[in-house]
């Protein structure tokens, strides 16, 4: 089975004209897709040692000091809590947080 790595800055850039087209149909201002987008990229670049570049820094450095080889997903346990709580604090707060862009 083949499975496609990409980071969390090319994820959003993927996104990006997506979001842009749903927001003109839907006349809502951009910011309403793009911080949210921006939040999700940013926590879903923590789960995965390739999701951003100093993942991947750290781990080789701690391959190289340590001798501790860490898997691609060495961290994932820790952001899934990061990511949930999160994800909860912008979902209770999203009403707030954009009440003055709308």
């Amino acid at each position: 089975m083949n499975y496609l790595w990409i980071n969390n800055i090319s994820a959003m850039y993927l996104m990006l004209p997506i979001g842009k087209r749903f927001c003109i149909e839907q006349k809502i201002p951009i910011s309403i897709f793009v911080m949210p987008l921006a939040f999700c990229a940013l926590i879903g670049g923590m789960l995965t040692a390739m999701g951003t570049q100093p993942n991947m820094i750290i781990l080789e450095r701690r391959k190289q000091e340590l001798g501790i080889a860490a898997g691609i997903f060495y961290d994932t346990p820790l952001a899934l809590l990061v990511a949930v709580t999160s994800i909860t604090t912008i979902h209770l707060l999203a009403r707030r947080m954009f009440s003055s862009s709308v």
